[in-house]
């Protein structure tokens, strides 16, 4: 079903429309924004596949949203309306360069969106898939582009034959104006000459001759100045080259000529390809597009439901949100069949929450994302009707109750099961009892055909409504009345005061006549007032500690992982001092094995002639690559700043001599005293012989 014009005036939806086509790249895709029916509006012929074609185009929205996210975009510049030049084609009409050279660059753009297409097969399986129907044009336009110079002419090699035939047409002209140059001096023409310079008329060769040298000049007179005063004549002596000129630019002409009918034959031959290569591109404009605007609003692809209900999650007016005004996030949730009844304020947003959610259905019926949280839900509406804004017309004698009741009977006549149905202060504009008993009966109507409406209203009797009737729910708008101005926070479930005294007050109206107005109202009805402005006041209250308290924990949550990434690159980075550490180590200890062997053999060839000097060197040398191992020793289970070499526990009691340190009875001492000689200290060993031994006292030579 079509929606009525009146409710995409109502809902801002052309304004909408702007901002889409403003994101396109593409002359065609503007184009087929302005012409876009929503999904369910279409015919067969058009096919149109309702909401399963809306999902579909949600999906695809959402992969050219993943491609802009990974910074390659779908690559739409440089693709030109070339459909009347295909046109044309068809007809066997030759193009003329300019068209040639835009077929061949839009061909080339669209190899480009090919190839591309085809670089991101899993990113984009959808937009793949509708890739395919641009086809391998390369063979039509690489040789199009190679024939074109940059200045759009054709070049010299477009064809083996022009080359020749420019070159041999520059040679006469050159011929020409040598021979012009020539005659400027010509004592036979000087005389007579206006100026010393030549021109051309007519694609010839002339000299400016004044009228009074006509006689003494013999040739063509192809015109004259503007005064008179000057004639333009070809000299008889330059005719026949002038005319060799002519018949050469003409041969050069002809095959030109014969050069772009070639290329548009070639172009016809694949007009079909170019069609549907163009038509693909223009879809993918539109998708792009969409994919820009919901970027744009922050938007989430939504789930489109079959049934008639509504559930936004932190819902923004994707308009506000385009134009860079403050938006307050709402959850708004009716079910299928139910009227939400949302009072509150005047000024309070309550107008502002019923058109969010109508163009979030017609966003829906396009296949958009909508600017609310992910998992947001929107049910898909064949028919949306609206009554908002004032219906009052002095050209059809109508006042402002008089056109609500207009659109009101056209509503209940039209509006049938699975419609949307939004309605802004129902019935106002004439007594309030009988303006509240009407709007209930037309709510009740509605409900009755299983309508989902959402309506706008001051009427207590409505309120009380949708405390009573299951089939209605109450919501309001809030209002803080330390500050006197409305919060445009919508809370489910609760009727709002209207406020109106608190909004005259803030609007400027004299205490004294806010009071007096109090009075007259009636204490009963004032206590109404207050006690729904106070349930707002605290709600507004507890949910303002209760978005400070999730803000603290975001920013604890968010402190805790920062934590955590430091946690690990310093863990990380103890571990790469840890492996360099261990490589200074292995370096040092290898350092000091080779320290170790030279002493050990330079001990070895001085061992006949070793003094206590040489052995107090030689184990200084050895402290040396010991002292530079531990230096480089990395200590894995130690925090940094912790002393490589821990202190030793301290010892109990008085120092004992180990065993095989103290003499035996019956065995000599291990330090014999000094001139004993060597062998008289070991014990016969009768197996094996000795072996020599490489220690600090075998350099101890009596």
């Amino acid at each position: 079903m079509t929606i009525a014009a009146k409710t995409l005036d109502d809902l801002g939806w052309p304004t909408y429309v702007d901002h889409w086509v403003r994101r396109c790249a593409t002359a065609r895709g503007a184009a087929a924004v302005r012409g876009f029916r929503l999904f369910g509006d279409r015919s067969e012929a058009e096919g149109d596949g309702g909401i399963a074609a809306a999902r579909e185009r949600a999906h695809e929205i959402t992969e050219a949203r993943g491609l802009r996210v990974r910074d390659v975009p779908l690559p739409l510049g440089g693709i030109a309306d070339i459909a009347a030049a295909i046109g044309r084609v068809r007809k066997a009409a030759a193009l003329d360069a300019p068209e040639l050279v835009a077929v061949a660059s839009t061909g080339q753009a669209l190899g480009r969106l090919r190839a591309h297409l085809r670089e991101h097969p899993d990113d984009a399986p959808r937009l793949a898939a509708r890739g395919e129907a641009i086809a391998d044009l390369g063979h039509v336009y690489l040789p199009i582009l190679e024939a074109f110079g940059p200045d759009g002419r054709l070049v010299d090699h477009a064809s083996d034959a022009l080359g020749p035939l420019r070159r041999a047409l520059a040679a006469i002209k050159a011929q020409l104006e040598k021979r012009m140059g020539a005659l400027l001096g010509d004592e036979r023409f000087a005389p007579y000459l206006q100026d010393a310079y030549y021109t051309q008329r007519e694609d010839r060769y002339v000299l400016p001759v004044r009228t009074d040298g006509k006689g003494f000049v013999r040739g063509i007179v192809h015109g004259t100045s503007q005064s008179g005063q000057t004639l333009f004549i070809e000299p008889e002596e330059i005719v026949d080259l002038n005319n060799r000129a002519k018949l050469a630019e003409a041969e050069v002409l002809d095959e030109e000529r014969r050069i772009l009918v070639k290329f548009s034959g070639w172009v016809a031959e694949e007009a079909d390809a170019f069609d549907a290569a163009l038509a693909a591109a223009e879809t993918l404009d539109v998708i792009a597009a969409a994919a820009i605007i919901a970027e744009d609003t922050v938007a989430a692809e939504p789930i489109l439901d079959d049934a008639p209900r509504i559930a936004l999650l932190h819902a923004r007016h994707p308009l506000m949100l385009l134009a860079e005004r403050r938006c307050v996030a709402n959850d708004i949730t009716v079910a299928a069949g139910a009227t939400l009844l949302v009072s509150g304020p005047n000024a309070g947003g309550k107008t502002v929450a019923l058109k969010t959610v109508g163009l979030a259905a017609l966003m829906a019926r396009c296949g958009h994302h909508l600017a609310a949280e992910s998992g947001s839900a929107m049910g898909w509406f064949p028919d949306i009707r609206t009554d908002i804004g004032d219906a009052q017309s002095l050209e059809h004698d109508l006042s402002t109750f008089s056109g609500h009741m207009v659109n009101l009977r056209e509503l209940l006549a039209t509006a049938g099961p699975g419609s949307l149905v939004l309605i802004d202060e129902i019935a106002v504009g004439t007594d309030p009892d009988q303006g509240a008993a009407l709007a209930q009966a037309v709510l009740e109507a509605l409900a009755a055909r299983g309508i989902t409406s959402i309506v706008t209203t001051h009427y207590e009797r409505l309120k009380a409504l949708g405390a009573t009737d299951a089939r209605f729910a109450n919501a309001s708008v809030g209002y803080d009345l330390a500050r006197l101005e409305p919060t445009f926070k919508l809370h489910l479930g609760v009727p709002g005061s209207s406020g109106a005294l608190a909004v005259a007050r803030r609007m400027g109206i004299a205490a004294a006549v806010v009071d007096r107005a109090r009075d007259l109202i009636g204490p009963h009805v004032a206590r109404v007032e207050e006690l729904l402005a106070s349930v707002a006041d605290q709600r507004r209250r507890i949910e303002e500690e209760r978005a400070a308290l999730l803000a603290e924990l975001e920013a604890a949550e968010a402190e805790r992982a920062a934590l955590r990434v430091n946690r690990t690159r310093t863990l990380a980075r103890y571990e790469k001092q840890t492996r360099a550490a261990h490589g200074e180590a292995l370096t040092a200890l290898k350092a000091a094995r080779r320290e170790i062997d030279d002493v050990r053999r330079d001990v070895k060839a001085r061992a006949g002639a070793a003094t206590p000097d040489d052995v107090k060197a030689a184990t200084r040398r050895l402290v040396t690559p010991g002292a530079t191992v531990a230096r480089h020793e990395p200590q894995r289970q130690m925090p940094p700043g912790t002393p490589l070499d821990p202190p030793r526990r301290p010892r109990r009691g008085p120092r004992r001599r180990h065993a095989r340190h103290r003499p035996r009875q019956g065995r000599p001492a291990r330090h014999p005293p000094p001139g004993t000689p060597r062998r008289a200290c070991r014990p016969p060993r009768p197996r094996r012989p000795p072996r020599p031994r490489r220690s600090r006292r075998s350099l101890q030579r009596p």
